[in-house]
């Protein structure tokens, strides 16, 4: 009998974790945590967009881009660019006294491309045209795009 009672009474070499150990553990874990959100904004904050400048300016010249690519012919002017993409299709864009750039197509609906703009000019050669946008607050971005299909027919039938 003594043998078995010593058995239960001395201390095994037990391995794992103790309450206090865990507890440490945690608590670290979540200060971690809570200063993670506060770590990220202040990196996110560096790399805001203001609305309004750089990006509505890039998507508006990215969707004239891809419209003058597709084009048969272009013909700009102040406050206005027309452009024809063969025997159907046309755009018209212009600058409205709303200070609101709008495009038409076919001579129907309005579909805003960008606002706050001051002026709006496009000059066409044979094969490019160079846009340039001024925006109510100063800023003046310009593109010069380039016709991939100039004077063809694209579409018609017999082609």
């Amino acid at each position: 009998m003594d043998v078995t009672m010593k058995n239960v009474f001395t201390p095994r070499d037990e391995k794992g974790f103790t309450l206090l150990e865990m507890l440490l553990v945690l608590s670290l874990i979540l200060l971690f945590l809570s200063l993670f959100p506060l770590i990220m904004n202040v990196n996110l904050s560096a790399s805001k967009v203001i609305p309004g400048q750089d990006q509505d300016v890039t998507m508006f010249f990215n969707h004239l881009s891809k419209d003058i690519r597709e084009a048969t012919e272009v013909v700009g002017g102040r406050n206005q660019l027309l452009i024809e993409k063969g025997k159907n299709e046309s755009l018209f864009i212009e600058l409205m006294p709303s200070r609101q750039i709008r495009r038409q197509r076919n001579g129907l609906g309005h579909v805003l491309l960008l606002e706050r703009v001051q002026s709006f000019t496009c000059n066409t050669t044979r094969q490019l045209v160079r846009c340039e946008v001024e925006l109510t607050n100063g800023v003046k971005k310009q593109r010069t795009m380039a016709l991939l299909y100039p004077g063809e027919r694209r579409g018609e039938e017999g082609e």
